[in-house]
């Protein structure tokens, strides 16, 4: 239900590894000599590759390159769990560095240029951590201060789904038509336009939120 969803991945890749295609090795001294021999050996090399992983892809085996994608983001999602948990071991106490070290490599691995960490108390969400624009007005994202959850908005559906809520366009949803307050912010004052809400659960009880 996250982006955070690494050990899937990792064994994807690896139970994959097997059935990978291997590329031809080419003898620089076969076939015609010189420059064009080569050049003839590259374009010849491209195409068998291409057909090679149309025929991979057709019998649902991931191509090299899919491969390469997936070890490369297990390795940063497991580089992020490390961070937390280095932040949780240097910070017993203070519960602030470990919120902004969960958002900071959630955007990062998201690719998100701003969210949120919310925790839901007393039926309400309360932001504990932030990632917006330099220029952003601290107001449009303020820290410990109930949000109000309202009907119909993306918050108030992620309560009520707990499942994660995506917006391809909050500018059309029908929250930002009708000008709820919170939305609006969302969307002129930070600039964004596409939505992703996460929930955080424990069990079955829904304890916070990652907003990007």
């Amino acid at each position: 239900t996250s982006c955070l969803d690494g050990p899937d991945i990792g064994r994807r890749a690896i139970a994959n590894c097997g059935l990978a295609v291997t590329m031809p090795v080419l003898n620089p001294e076969a076939g015609a000599g010189g420059d064009s021999g080569k050049k003839a050996m590259k374009r010849g090399d491209k195409k068998e590759k291409t057909g090679r992983e149309a025929r991979t892809a057709r019998r649902g085996i991931p191509s090299r390159s899919e491969l390469q994608w997936q070890v490369t983001e297990l390795a940063e999602q497991r580089a992020a769990i490390s961070e937390v948990l280095r932040a949780i071991a240097n910070s017993p106490h203070d519960l602030q560095p470990i919120f902004d070290t969960i958002l900071a490599n959630a955007t990062r691995l998201c690719r998100a240029h701003l969210g949120a960490l919310l925790l839901f108390e007393e039926n309400d969400f309360h932001v504990v951590a932030r990632r917006a624009p330099k220029n952003a007005s601290p107001d449009a994202l303020p820290l410990q201060r109930p949000l109000g959850l309202r009907p119909g908005t993306p918050l108030s559906r992620l309560v009520k789904e707990r499942a994660p809520i995506h917006d391809a366009d909050l500018a059309a949803d029908q929250s930002y038509l009708d000008r709820d307050r919170g939305v609006v912010i969302v969307v002129e004052s930070l600039g964004a336009r596409t939505s992703l809400l996460v929930p955080m659960l424990k069990e079955d009880e829904l304890i916070g939120a990652i907003t990007f």
